[in-house]
């Protein structure tokens, strides 16, 4: 990481690789603006700032800077961000500042995005202020120690469905479109029969299962028991970059 060369006015995502995904795209700047939403409601005293972002033309570049009038610090929310990332990245001892855990979750989730073996050439960075730094997997080493509480709540969980199994009772996996980390999944007594047809036609495609989720400390879906199960569009029907630039230009 360089140190500063000039103010600090925007925060630039930058998704490095060719062909990546567009379910990956997507959830790659979903995961971003989360964690900067995260950062800097922390750095503002707990008030959220509101963002505008821009897709760079010809790149896989999102700008983000604060909406016309906002009065965010930039300065210093970039700098929180960069020193959180760099902590987590190190395994400090410390937590890093201003990253409440949802921060923590979303920083561990970037940092698994892309696999060295897996998407040769691809990686997460984050530029700004003339600082450049890659979010790799020792991000997500760093702030795993953080999330390994469990809690209960309902909610939903979307991802390719990869994994069914009928030993000892029915049930399956759906791999979570960013991470591409298991979620275990069952389904209630009641609508068991229901859903098990479902699941078997919706093998390798991508699903999203409402019901009540066991979470970590972090945020991160372990667990459900399914309620509902719906199938998307297959990946041939998703929008593409090019679909992408074209919105966030508007």
């Amino acid at each position: 990481m360089e140190g500063k060369e000039m103010a600090t006015e925007s925060i630039t995502l930058s998704i490095e690789g060719n062909d990546v995904p567009a379910e990956k795209l997507i959830a790659v700047i979903r995961e971003f603006y989360a964690l900067l939403d995260e950062v800097a409601y922390e750095v503002c005293g707990k008030k959220r700032a509101r963002w505008v972002a821009r897709v760079k033309e010809g790149s896989n570049q999102v700008v983000f800077s604060p909406s016309k009038g906002e009065q965010a610090p930039m300065e210093h929310i970039s700098g929180a961000l960069f020193e959180g990332l760099a902590c987590l990245e190190k395994n400090t001892e410390s937590e890093p500042p201003y990253y409440n855990m949802r921060a923590i979750g979303h920083a561990h989730n970037l940092g698994r995005a892309f696999h060295a073996k897996r998407d040769p050439g691809s990686s997460v960075q984050v530029i700004s202020g003339g600082r450049h730094l890659t979010i790799s997997d020792g991000v997500s080493a760093g702030a795993w120690k953080y999330i390994a509480a469990e809690h209960e709540e309902m909610g939903s969980v979307e991802g390719r469905l990869e994994v069914i199994s009928g030993h000892k009772g029915f049930s399956y996996k759906i791999y979570d479109d960013l991470t591409d980390r298991a979620v275990e999944c069952e389904s209630l007594p009641e609508k068991e029969k229901a859903i098990k047809e479902t699941v078997l036609g919706a093998f390798e495609k991508r699903v999203s299962a409402y019901g009540l989720i066991k979470f970590n400390a972090a945020g991160q879906p372990l667990r459900i028991i399914v309620h509902e199960l719906r199938v998307f569009k297959d990946d041939s029907e998703l929008p593409t970059v090019e679909d992408m630039q074209r919105l966030f230009a508007r």
